[in-house]
């Protein structure tokens, strides 16, 4: 199914009562329904500390981090995990993009931080690094540690920095 117009979408999450609906529909990918299931204060505060968190790769607190996964209870866990890894994603290809010479789509409140950042990692690495993610979301439905998933994510971003 296609996505509708940005202008509908937006619309549409603004009469939904989403507080910022196009910051909201540009962090799902233009996915009005993913949007509005995003938009929770309480959501977006964890987006927050994982973005400024990824903004920092050398003062990246992994272990912390992805312990924030554990928080919840045993049933949220991956579900926790699967908001991580898309939020990670959507940075990597910020990050790519911006590499290339584009903007932050997904982040677009980010695009300073992600700009500046693009330059320091070598686009091979990121790809690898976005490979795997993609793996990581693929395998949540099996039998996972949330939390060490996260780490071992997390720190292989810390080395595309080093």
């Amino acid at each position: 199914m296609p996505l509708p117009p940005t202008a509908a979408a937006v619309e549409w999450l603004a009469a939904q009562g989403v507080a910022e609906p196009a910051a909201a529909l540009a962090q799902a990918g233009g996915a009005p329904l993913l949007a509005q299931a995003h938009a929770e204060p309480a959501t977006q505060g964890e987006r927050k500390a994982w973005q400024d968190a990824l903004a920092d790769p050398a003062r990246l607190p992994a272990i912390a981090l992805a312990q924030r996964i554990d928080a919840a209870g045993r049933d949220e866990r991956k579900a926790r995990l699967a908001l991580a890894i898309d939020w990670m994603i959507a940075w990597a290809a910020d990050l790519a993009r911006a590499g290339a010479g584009g903007g932050a789509r997904r982040n677009p409140e980010c695009a300073a931080k992600i700009a500046a950042l693009a330059s320091r990692v070598a686009p091979i690495e990121l790809f690898r690094y976005h490979q795997s993610l993609l793996r990581q979301r693929a395998l949540l439905a099996h039998p996972l540690t949330p939390r060490l998933v996260a780490e071992a994510l997390l720190l292989d971003y810390k080395a595309l920095f080093r």
